[in-house]
């Protein structure tokens, strides 16, 4: 099977200064990878540079194609991003915004065809927004518009999808459907990379665990396997707690004991 990325960074820099050193990302379809690690670890710019957002050296191959020779068009076909915090400045209606997921698929200038508008109809039954599809999007709550964004990345169906903190404006109840969205994206054969801070909303639905700090990969494996390990107490400088609830796994956060 062939992975969905094979990545091999060497660097990257914002002036002088390294954000992100040496380090190898591989990521088969039907994986949802958790990106995480303390604040300023290098997740978004990962992230970013996956997506051909940031200047970076080394190689990148998705699907087995070599990025580096991507058109936009194409580069906009394999892989969709959901930055953190986006933001919607026109007041466009939500299927039109939803509907520019097909664009890098249509002839220029051309109207999407029936097959795409009855793609974009299962998106928004799927993020729970056909009551809003005809609503400007500036008119709706912080909480709905992260879901019309979410819905814009999911409509390219790319083979790539990654969602940079695609919980942090929701509440609980729509951050568990988010999660379960991103999950399903997984199960029908797509790569998720998520980056996440509630690791016990990842615990329950990502299948990996990618832990970084300081620019570094330090960890990767089942989010099981790093737990028991002790590797996340190490990058996070604290101790993680287990229980079950329900058969649900908790996760809680406590000071590392001297």
């Amino acid at each position: 099977m062939t992975d969905v990325i094979d990545l091999d960074l060497k660097r990257v820099a914002f002036g002088n200064r390294a954000i992100l050193h040496p380090l190898s990302l591989h990521v088969r379809p039907g994986e949802l990878v958790a990106l995480i690690g303390p604040n300023g670890a290098g997740k978004t710019t990962l992230l970013r540079s996956i997506a051909g957002l940031v200047p970076w050296q080394g190689r990148l191959r998705i699907q087995g194609e070599d990025a580096a020779k991507f058109s936009a068009a194409r580069r906009a076909q394999c892989i969709a991003y959901l930055e953190q915090n986006g933001s919607i400045h026109w007041p466009l209606l939500v299927r039109d915004i939803v509907s520019l997921g097909r664009l890098p698929f249509a002839n220029r200038g051309a109207a999407l065809s029936v097959q795409d508008r009855e793609h974009v109809d299962r998106i928004l039954e799927t993020c729970c927004l056909e009551h809003l599809s005809e609503r400007p999007a500036t008119e709706l709550s912080g909480g709905e518009r992260a879901r019309v964004l979410l819905a814009r990345a999911l409509a390219v169906d790319a083979p790539l999808l990654l969602a940079d903190e695609p919980v942090s404006a929701l509440d609980p109840a729509l951050q568990i459907a988010t999660m379960q969205i991103l999950k399903d994206q997984a199960d029908a054969g797509r790569a998720v990379i998520v980056v996440m801070h509630d690791l016990g909303l990842a615990l329950r639905f990502a299948s990996r665990f990618v832990a970084m700090s300081q620019g570094h990969i330090r960890a990767d494996g089942p989010p099981d396997s790093l737990l028991a390990s002790g590797a996340l107490d190490h990058i996070f400088g604290i101790r993680f707690l287990r229980a079950q609830s329900d058969g649900i796994e908790l996760l809680a956060a406590a000071r590392r004991q001297s």
